[in-house]
């Protein structure tokens, strides 16, 4: 068998002339400048407050689908299963966030029928961990426009109360209009 003294020039040659190529003396793109980061934004709430709940009022529609109500980012439905509670935090409370004693690790729900249930809050708390599906069976039971009241409770490391946020779930058949 003959060897052939080509056979890796080749490979060598095309790598020689692509490095050429590409390295012209020409002006290269300009590199964009990273834009400046959005602001913070912090909420006004009541005193005592650490959080704001962003969406703490949903409507609920006949299917048992959820929406955000006033959002005004594109579509208004909550993806059930993936949705996060969103918490804005609150002007007065800059200085304790990221502290321990005001960082939420669980929670309990509280239903307007009284019952309280414990959950898990990892980073952010589940829509689909404060409304189970027993409590989206029995909301579609309601007549038009009633509303359930949820009180969910953050909880620190110690479970000491960190704050207590009520939650709305409005009924509407049809939603939206």
């Amino acid at each position: 068998m003959k060897k052939r003294p080509f056979k890796n020039i080749l490979p060598l040659a095309f790598s020689i002339l692509f490095l050429i190529g590409s390295c012209s003396k020409e002006k290269p793109d300009p590199i964009i400048e990273k834009p400046d980061p959005e602001p913070a934004v912090f909420y006004e709430c009541p005193d005592g407050d650490k959080y704001k709940m962003l969406m703490d009022t949903i409507v609920i529609d006949g299917k048992g689908d959820l929406y955000r109500i006033n959002s005004k980012i594109g579509d208004n439905s909550i993806l059930f299963k993936y949705a996060q509670i969103p918490l804005g935090i609150c002007a007065k409370a800059v200085d304790w966030y990221g502290n321990a004693k005001f960082s939420p690790v669980s929670a309990l729900v509280k239903t307007e029928e009284g019952k309280t249930r414990e959950m898990i809050w990892y980073l952010n708390g589940y829509f689909k961990n404060v409304i189970l599906p027993e409590d989206i069976k029995r909301i579609l039971t309601f007549t038009e426009g009633q509303k359930a009241t949820f009180e969910l409770t953050l909880l620190n490391f110690n479970e000491d109360v960190i704050q207590r946020i009520p939650l709305v779930i409005i009924y509407h058949e049809k939603f939206p209009k």
